[in-house]
Formats: structure tokens, C-alpha cells, sequence
């Protein structure tokens, strides 16, 4: 006899109801001869055969409903998950055209970088010769502005007010008064004569320095000439400085030269026993100019 339950056949919800029992009879026949089918008899517990099948009925129909909760949760979930994968993808497609639109973007200026550098070296070349050109322009120009000033000659330490209306006169007068006549040429003229262009300077304040335009250049070089070897030239109790009228740029030069001429004079030596060099510093490059004594009116 073999007792099972009936949980393997009708499951955990039938069972909880009753008990039933089904008893296998597995024998021999009276012949001996081999075993016949097993003969089955059930049985049932006395009153728990329909509220079995009832409550069986019932589980199976909460199981149904059950799962179909569950497949209307899948089913939501899934129309919700579709719609946020749709937002997503339609994002994706966004971001995937701006990437788009920012290659295209660096892929014009790229080009246009490409352009301008081509430009630009073709531009350095351009300002390398300009910068060439305008340099002789100007070292033409400071030439041509200090041959326009090589008959002009400045007096340095003329009181103001001292040459009253008449300029000129009163320059030629005081001229003749202190140079040989025979340095002079016969037709000795002052041109034009006038203070620098600065405003008229306080009481106690040094004088403005006076231009002179001599017409013959023989006459400018022979008052510079006596300058140079009188030594100190004075008008009453004031000394009178002459040097000739360079533009700004060499009067700069010839300033920063002043430390040599002191340490040459401390030293006892003239300026004609040593050869004279101007180092001019511009933009960055270092030019020598070589002047000899009498350009530079420091000897004979």
C-alpha cells in the first residue's frame, strides 16, 4: 500500500480542505502469476469533498485575476518605458545635430584660421619691408632736417627781454663785437632770429635758448669757430653758451655724451686726443655713428 497526497495532484489550495487518501493494492493473483495493474480505490474523509472543489474554484479564479494584475502592470510599465526611451532617443537626436552643427561650425573656422594665417605671413613679409622703407625715410628726413639747420646756431643764457623789438640788430651788433672782421664775410647777414617756441619763462628762471638763422654758411662756422676758441663768451655779467642748431634727435645723442666729455676733462685731456663714438640706441637694435671733432664742434 503506498499512501500519497493529493497536493501532487490537485495542488496546495484543494489540500487545505480535506485529506484523501488513495490506497494502491498491489498484489499477486491467486495464480502466481506476474503482477496485474495496480487497482486504485479513493476515498474521501466524510464531508470535506465539496468544500474542496469549492475553495479550489475560488483559488483559481483569484490566481487568474492576479495575473492578470500583473500583466496589466507589465503592460503599463512598458507603455511607460517606451515613452521615456522615445523622450530619450528624441534628445539623443538633438544633442546628435548640435554635434553636428559645432563640427561644421570648427570645421568653418578651421578653414577660415587657415586663411588668415596665410594672410598673416604674407602680411610680415609686408611690414618687414615697410618698417625697412620708413626707417630710410627717416634717417632721410633727420639728414635733410640737419642740412636745413646747418646755417642756424643757438645761443644759450641771452637774458629775456635783453634784444628788445629788434632781434637781429641787436645780435649782429653784439657778434661784430667779439669776432674778428676778417672772419666774416663781407656781406655778414642774420637771416632770421627768434626765443625757442616756449613760453616765456618766470623771474629767476634760465632764458629760453635764442635760434639764428645766418645767411652765409662761412659766417656760422667762423662764430663757431671763435666760440670754440675763445672758450667763455659773456654779454656784460651773463655767459653766453653757442652750439649749433641740431635736431632733437642728435642733440639727444650728443647729451648722452656729456659724462665722457666730464671725465675727459677730469683727466686733463682735450676732446681731439681722443676719437669721438656715439652709440644711438633704437627700437631694440644698437647703431654706431662715428663723428669726427669738428662735426661734433668739441675741437679743431
Amino acid at each position: 500500500m503506498v499512501v500519497l497526497g493529493l497536493q501532487r495532484w490537485w495542488g496546495p489550495a484543494v489540500c487545505d480542505g480535506g485529506v484523501q487518501v488513495l490506497i494502491l493494492n498491489m498484489g499477486k493473483d491467486k495464480a502466481g502469476s506476474s503482477s496485474q495493474q495496480p487497482k486504485m480505490d479513493k476515498y474521501t474523509v466524510p464531508g470535506t469533498r465539496s468544500r474542496s472543489l469549492e475553495r479550489g474554484a475560488t483559488a483559481a479564479d483569484t490566481g487568474s485575476d492576479r495575473f492578470s494584475e500583473i500583466l496589466a502592470a507589465i503592460q503599463v510599465s512598458r507603455s511607460a518605458l517606451e515613452g521615456q526611451i522615445g523622450g530619450v532617443q528624441a534628445k539623443v537626436s538633438l544633442v546628435h545635430q548640435d554635434l553636428r552643427n559645432v563640427v561644421d561650425r570648427v570645421t568653418e573656422v578651421e578653414g577660415r584660421v587657415s586663411e588668415l594665417e596665410d594672410t598673416v605671413k604674407g602680411l610680415g613679409v609686408t611690414v618687414r619691408k615697410l618698417e625697412a622703407a620708413t626707417g630710410a625715410l627717416e634717417a632721410r628726413a633727420e639728414d635733410a632736417e640737419n642740412r636745413v639747420r646747418r646755417n642756424n646756431i643757438r645761443f644759450i643764457g641771452i637774458p629775456e627781454g635783453l634784444e628788445g623789438t629788434a632781434t637781429e640788430s641787436f645780435l649782429e651788433q653784439w657778434l661784430r663785437s667779439w669776432v674778428p672782421s676778417h672772419l666774416l664775410s663781407p656781406c655778414f647777414v642774420l637771416e632770421r632770429a627768434h626765443r625757442s617756441l616756449q613760453r616765456r619763462p618766470p623771474l629767476g628762471a634760465p632764458p629760453r635758448p635764442m635760434i639764428v638763422k645766418i645767411l652765409n654758411y662761412k659766417d656760422c662756422d667762423a662764430i663757431l669757430q671763435q666760440a670754440r676758441e675763445v672758450g667763455e663768451v659773456k654779454h656784460e655779467n651773463s655767459r653766453i653758451i653757442i652750439l649749433p642748431d641740431y635736431s632733437i634727435q642728435v642733440q639727444r645723442g650728443r647729451k648722452s655724451y656729456d659724462a665722457v666729455k666730464q671725465k675727459l676733462r677730469s683727466m686733463g685731456l682735450t676732446y681731439t686726443d681722443v676719437p669721438l663714438q656715439i652709440e644711438s640706441f633704437t627700437r631694440g637694435q644698437i647703431s654706431f655713428l662715428h663723428y669726427t671733432t669738428g662735426s661734433l664742434g668739441l675741437g679743431n
